[in-house]
């Protein structure tokens, strides 16, 4: 089902039918972008180059979708490759740790242990699951 067949209503997602990816896509990158360090970014780049906006427009919807391509090609293969639950999982211990490290409470030492303790949780995950 996915986090968007989660949070969107039944009913809204039997209505844009099709266009459903495209439509919840946009409006979940728009909400998720917006104040991020890109949109600063992009506000400094426009600042620093005022003479050229539609230069610094073109070359960060390129790069923005240049990424967001790859996000969405290496999900795909991912998907296919390990169960839904095992990436929430996987996400959820590396948000906590990037949260404590930037709360000072966990060292980098810290980050690095449980980025690699997920790494082979994933593979482990895999591994039980060919069994």
């Amino acid at each position: 089902m996915g986090l968007t067949g989660r949070l969107l209503p039944d009913g809204l997602l039997r209505r844009v039918g099709a266009h459903g990816g495209v439509l919840a896509s946009f409006a979940f990158v728009l909400v998720a972008e917006f104040g991020d360090k890109t949109q600063l970014l992009t506000i400094d780049l426009a600042a620093t180059f005022p003479d050229a906006p539609l230069s610094v427009f073109v070359g960060v919807v390129a790069a923005l979708a240049l990424r967001t391509g790859v996000d969405a090609l290496v999900g795909e293969r991912v998907e296919r490759w390990l169960p839904e639950r095992a990436v929430e999982a996987a996400a959820a211990a590396v948000f906590l740790a990037f949260g404590l490290l930037v709360l000072g409470v966990l060292p980098t030492t810290g980050l690095l242990v449980v980025l690699a303790g997920v790494a082979l949780g994933l593979i482990g995950w895999k591994v039980a699951a060919r069994r």
